[in-house]
């Protein structure tokens, strides 16, 4: 993707996010990269699954939704679904894609910084990626306008304190997957305290260390082997971030924030 001199951020992450629906990806998912990191996203699934059956019925913010295609497939028929995102093109394919469906959910074009919606609105907010692309300065005060007081947040996040992996996020920019912006503004554990400074709790998980330091040997052995080096290096990983110091080298970070403070 080019970019265009002067064009604000809001509007680069929205050209990027269009030019990733034209071009698709029919390779998502199923390059070694994703697969390593598949416990990191299954584990998302399930926080998410956790909650919605443990919680009968409620309303869920999808924030920076995409197609909708992450949370439609978790969502109960109790519970209503909201989405947002700041790509109309995104949003038209998530429309289309819960027309079929016998679940309530809706899909609305809106800037994630400034959201029309009134005070403690939702049970549970999720974001799955969404945060280097926005100012969370101004996006944290919304998010914790919108969520109840009892509410919590599920948020799936890449880590930014490891030298190797913020090498890949600069070829990343280069070959046009990530923005500019994006790759400077990866979650660090700076950003996650300040979040967790408004909630009573907060869980946090690590993945991705040992496997995709070694993708390249990795890739060259067949997909069963390479499905066993996976497990292998994903028991290594649970192992490693067991120690604090490791932590801050994981590639992805996990986490849910419960009930705000002042409650």
């Amino acid at each position: 993707m080019n970019y265009v001199p002067g064009l604000n951020y809001k509007k680069q992450e929205e050209l990027h996010a269009d030019n990733k629906i034209v071009k698709g990806d029919v390779n998502k998912g199923k390059n070694i990269f994703d697969k390593m990191l598949h416990p990191a996203h299954q584990h998302f699934e399930t926080l998410v699954k956790q909650y919605l059956a443990k919680n009968p019925r409620g309303t869920l913010l999808d924030y920076g939704c995409g197609t909708g295609s992450r949370t439609l497939k978790l969502l109960r028929a109790e519970w209503r679904l909201i989405g947002i995102d700041i790509s109309r093109e995104s949003i038209k394919i998530a429309q289309q894609n819960c027309k079929n469906t016998h679940l309530t959910a809706e899909y609305i074009v809106m800037d994630g910084e400034h959201m029309n919606f009134p005070d403690n609105k939702f049970d549970l907010i999720v974001d799955y990626g969404t945060f280097p692309s926005i100012d969370m300065q101004s996006a944290l005060p919304e998010l914790i306008r919108v969520l109840k007081p009892t509410g919590s947040i599920i948020a799936i996040e890449t880590l930014g304190h490891n030298p190797l992996f913020n090498l890949k996020r600069k070829l990343n920019v280069w070959q046009g997957r990530r923005t500019p912006r994006a790759a400077k503004h990866i979650m660090k554990m700076s950003g996650w305290h300040k979040i967790i400074a408004h909630f009573r709790s907060a869980k946090m998980y690590y993945y991705g260390l040992s496997a995709l330091i070694i993708t390249p040997l990795i890739s060259l052995f067949p997909t069963m082997i390479q499905s066993r080096l996976i497990k292998l290096c994903t028991a290594i990983d649970r192992q490693l971030f067991k120690v604090k110091a490791m932590k801050i080298f994981a590639f992805k970070t996990l986490v849910q924030f419960n009930n705000l403070k002042n409650n």
